[in-house]
């Protein structure tokens, strides 16, 4: 097969995926189990990645060639072949740069932007499905189904086990582990073809797939965090949160749930006042749910999207006040305090929006308030990016 890779002349596509223990704080880029790969068409190979005889002779003729690289979220997969093999690593970035690279999850991304009957919100993009909108996710095992109505055998219990084979011999793995990897690249070959029918709108796909793979470098390096100026923040969430609470419990925004005197009754959200709110200040007929059995109508939505459309009620700006600060306490509180506990934040991109920009979450590290003291937290970093200038507009950048 190595062989094979470099006689060809004329460019292939190399469709490949490898498989690693679960990602943690600690361990962003796991080593490698197993990598599976199909040139073109041909049969699926599957190389393990520590024993001999391993990947790492395949992943050199394969990146020395001049053949292409299509993966999903294949990002991932290039930023372990980095932490695994540093010595590959001008070979990866070469490989980026000649435009060798490309990636079905932005591909998929890109068609949905471009597709006029595909819905674009604030909360991401939603196509149709039997005369509904449903919101597009991106995972392989979603595109597949979307597409093709099939699911990917081995979802679940064996991805999560790969660890338990990192130093044994594939003769040795079961049937199904074996197979699951395979089946990943047999997946991802068959979106790339279907992607293919409207490849004049995958003109921008390479530098896409390059920033997908500069933010994914960017979320497995990470930032450390300043304890004291977490726990400030902290502290001032937290006054943020009771000083809020005493308006709402006046406006039946917040009421308590379970008996006077239980003393582990506690604050919930009253989402039938919140609907109540939202019908008496939308202009017009406000936007529903989908219609079911007990709701023959639908119900008034209040999620998100619809709240940002209402300006000029005060208990519901309260309200969204309050919803922002309560989330910052119960998701990226957490996160930031993982970077000042011997490990890094390690946020989450979104390399491409319905917008064409970018965004992080858990915690959001691209959009701070310039007052609140989320930035002050990060630590200069000593390399890559510092949170002054990561707000900038990647997708206008290479």
């Amino acid at each position: 097969m190595v062989g094979y890779i470099r006689a060809r002349e004329r460019f292939l596509l190399i469709f490949y995926d490898c498989e690693t223990p679960p990602i943690s704080p600690a361990v962003p880029i796991p080593p490698i189990v197993c990598g599976a790969f199909a040139i073109d068409g041909g049969e699926i190979g599957l190389k393990h990645g520590q024993l001999e005889p391993n990947l790492r002779p395949y992943i050199e003729a394969m990146l020395r060639s001049q053949h292409i690289f299509a993966g999903h979220y294949i990002a991932f997969d290039m930023c372990a072949i980095i932490y695994q093999w540093p010595e590959f690593t001008q070979l990866v970035f070469e490989a980026y740069q000649t435009d060798r690279v490309t990636c079905t999850e932005v591909r998929q991304k890109l068609l949905d932007i471009a597709d006029p009957t595909c819905e674009k919100r604030d909360s991401g993009v939603f196509y149709r499905k039997g005369g509904k909108l449903v919101r597009a996710k991106y995972s392989l095992e979603h595109c597949i189904m979307r597409h093709f109505g099939l699911t990917i055998s081995g979802k679940g219990s064996t991805q999560l086990s790969y660890g338990e084979l990192l130093d044994v011999p594939i003769g040795l793995w079961s049937e199904e582990a074996r197979q699951y990897p395979k089946d990943d690249v047999s997946a991802t070959r068959h979106l790339w073809y279907f992607q293919e029918q409207s490849k004049h709108l995958l003109k921008d796909q390479y530098r896409q797939s390059r920033k997908s793979f500069w933010l994914a470098l960017m979320s497995a390096y990470g930032k450390r965090t300043n304890k004291q100026k977490v726990d400030d923040l902290e502290r001032s969430k937290r006054a943020e949160v009771q000083s809020l609470q005493v308006g709402m419990l006046q406006n039946g925004l917040l009421r308590y749930k379970g008996p006077k005197k239980d003393p582990y009754r506690h604050l919930v959200k009253d989402e039938e006042r919140v609907r109540e709110l939202v019908e008496q200040c939308w202009d017009g007929e406000p936007p529903r749910t989908n219609p079911t059995k007990r709701y023959p109508q639908g119900r008034i939505k209040c999620d998100a999207d619809t709240l940002k459309q209402i300006h000029d009620c005060p208990e519901l700006n309260q309200y969204k006040r309050y919803k922002a600060a309560a989330d910052f306490l119960s998701r990226d509180i957490p996160a930031l305090r993982l970077g000042c506990e011997g490990n890094r934040v390690h946020t989450r991109f979104d390399s491409l929006k319905a917008t064409g920009r970018t965004s992080s979450k858990n915690p959001n590290i691209q959009n701070f308030r310039r007052k609140g003291g989320v930035r002050e937290c990060y630590e200069p970093s000593e390399w890559i990016w510092n949170p002054n200038t990561i707000q900038m507009d990647i997708s206008k950048n290479d």
